[in-house]
Order: structure tokens, then sequence, then C-alpha cells
């Protein structure tokens, strides 16, 4: 349905993408600052980027930059650049970083060029962390995250518009599970998306491992019948806390509370594929190939020869724009 950086979709029509890259940056030198920053990235009268006031503060960036990449300023298509890290001495001035969503800033050509140059400035720039989004064809009304170590917040406004949070924002493990139709403007699509933040240094085996469980009520089945084959087994009593279970966001501390025997009666019932979401860990890799990927591409230095007219033909089509092996790495996506 949307336009996406790079994506990689599951049997179940799940699509997963990165919504969020931050990058620690080593500028070259320690003296680099915020007008030194401004001069690589104002060419040909640019008039794109905001600058906030000089921030002395202890560990705060000492300058702040955002740099727009549309003209509706309420689409938040930008790229967020710190620089001059105030620490403990003034080698950590070389300290910055480049916060962006490439799902919405990397359809710019401009966006990819200012990263380029922003980077060959530095002696390195390292992976902090990243937002694994995935897509889910399911209404939000259907969907419910289960409570576990981290901390749980809700904000709900219906049960189609509601929120909920696990963990710390801005933390690695932080989840957040939202009606994606609606913040697109679109009530009529049955669209929700779950992200967390995910550590640099973070598997694929170890990312699913720290998705949270999302409780489905979309193939729950009904429980009125007694004969029905999946629940025959079971008494009214243990038919009615299954049904409670698979739609509670206190689910597995619920489930923990029971008697080990009814815990392994009902474990079937509440934990399969039916009621739980099955997470891709082949789609996940593919998600972090995409970013070593762009990484090995800035690395190599290909958006450096971008001209000026090839940047103002990118910004009237509006299209995405991959890097191949070829005279000219540009070339407008199919």
């Amino acid at each position: 349905m949307f336009d996406y950086w790079f994506t990689s979709t599951d049997q179940n029509g799940f699509m997963y993408s990165c919504d969020m890259l931050r990058y620690r940056l080593e500028f070259r030198k320690k003296d680099f600052d915020g007008e030194k920053l401004r001069k690589v990235l104002c060419e040909w009268g640019r008039h794109d980027i905001k600058d906030y006031p000089l921030n002395t503060s202890e560990y705060k960036y000492r300058n702040l930059f955002t740099i727009s990449y549309d003209d509706i300023e309420s689409t938040k298509r930008v790229m967020t650049v710190g620089v001059g890290f105030n620490g403990t001495s003034k080698e950590d001035y070389k300290d910055g970083f480049i916060e962006v969503n490439p799902n919405k800033c990397f359809s710019s050509l401009q966006c990819l060029y200012d990263f380029q140059r922003i980077v060959d400035c530095c002696w390195s720039f390292e992976l902090v962390r990243f937002d694994l989004a995935i897509d889910l064809p399911i209404p939000r009304e259907a969907l419910s995250l289960s409570k576990d170590g981290r901390k749980y917040a809700m904000e709900m406004h219906s049960s189609s518009d509601k929120t909920e949070y696990l963990g710390g924002r801005n933390n690695s493990g932080y989840v957040k599970l939202y009606n994606k139709g609606r913040e697109q403007g679109d009530d009529t699509v049955d669209l929700s998306r779950l992200e967390m933040t995910c550590d640099a240094e973070w598997t694929a085996d170890q990312i699913v491992s720290k998705l949270p469980y999302v409780n489905t009520v979309q193939f729950a089945g009904s429980f009125d019948q007694e004969s029905d084959i999946e629940v025959r087994d079971l008494s009214s009593t243990q038919r009615a806390l299954v049904r409670a279970l698979r739609t509670s966001t206190d689910r597995d501390e619920i489930y923990k509370s029971l008697s080990a025997n009814i815990r392994v009666k009902l474990r079937p019932y509440i934990y399969d594929d039916n009621t739980t979401l099955v997470y891709d860990t082949t789609c996940v890799q593919d998600v972090i190939n995409g970013i070593r990927s762009f990484e090995q591409s800035m690395k190599e230095g290909v958006y450096l020869n971008v001209t000026r007219e090839q940047l103002e033909a990118d910004k009237q089509r509006n299209k995405f724009v991959k890097v191949e092996l070829s005279d000219t790495p540009f070339y407008q996506a199919e």
C-alpha cells in the first residue's frame, strides 16, 4: 500500500521494513562545528535546513539541525543531525549523530546526497539502533500486546484507535503497536503496525526472540459449539478461560498463575499460530541486509558525484532512487 525504501514480505502478507536509523558520527576534525556543517550542506541557496540555538549543556550536542525534504512540514520528512557532543573532554566535540526515517526520506536523492556529504566529513559512522516495522493487514481492534517484563502503557480512544507500548522510548526493545491506516488518514484500510527499536548488534534471531507476543482474535473461531473439534476436550469453564486469555494483555501473567496441569492442557489453545503472531526471521534478516547494503554504498561514496541537475530532476519526479553498478549509479526505480 505504501512506498517504502526497503521491504520484505512473508507468507502471511506481513511487510517488514526499517522505519528509523540512528548513527554515531566521528568527525575528522574536533573543531568541526555547526557553521562548517552548514557550509557543507547549504549549496545552491538551499533554505530547507533549520538550526537550533547553541546548546552548552553537559552531554548534549552543541549544534542541532533538521533538514526537510518535503514542502509540507506535517509529513515530517526530515533528517536530524547533531554536531559537537558536550562530553568530558574536547575530543568529544568530534562526536555527532544522524537520525533519519528511510521510509520517508530516502525517496529523496537530496537526502541520500546530504547523508553522503556528512559521512564524507567523518572518520567513521556507526549504527547505534534502528526501528524494525512490521505492517500487518489485520484490524487494530483484533490485536493486543501481551505484557512482559517491559513497562506497559496504552493510549486508547476507541477499540480501533489505540496505541500500546512496551519498554522505554529511545531504548532498545521499545515496542509500539498502533493503527497505521488511521495514522495515514485512511480508516477504510485494515492495517496495523508493530514497531520495535533494535540494538545495532542484535542478530535476526535475537530480534525475533525480543519481539513481543501479539494476540489476535482474527482466527479465534467460535467457542459456542460443544462439538467444536478445537475445544471439544475442554470444559465450559476452560473454554471461557481460553477465550479471555486470547484477548488479554495480561495473558502471560495470568497463564503463569494457573496450576501446572491446567497450563499443560490449555497451552495448545492459547499459544498457537492462529492466536499469536508468528514472525519471519528471514524477513528480519532481509531488512538488516538492506541496512548493510546502504552503509556499503555510503562507504564507497556512490553519491558524491551527484550533480545539481540530477538533484533537481529527482526532486521533480519524487521517486525512489536505487544504486546499481553502472556508469551512473542513479536510476529511477520501476
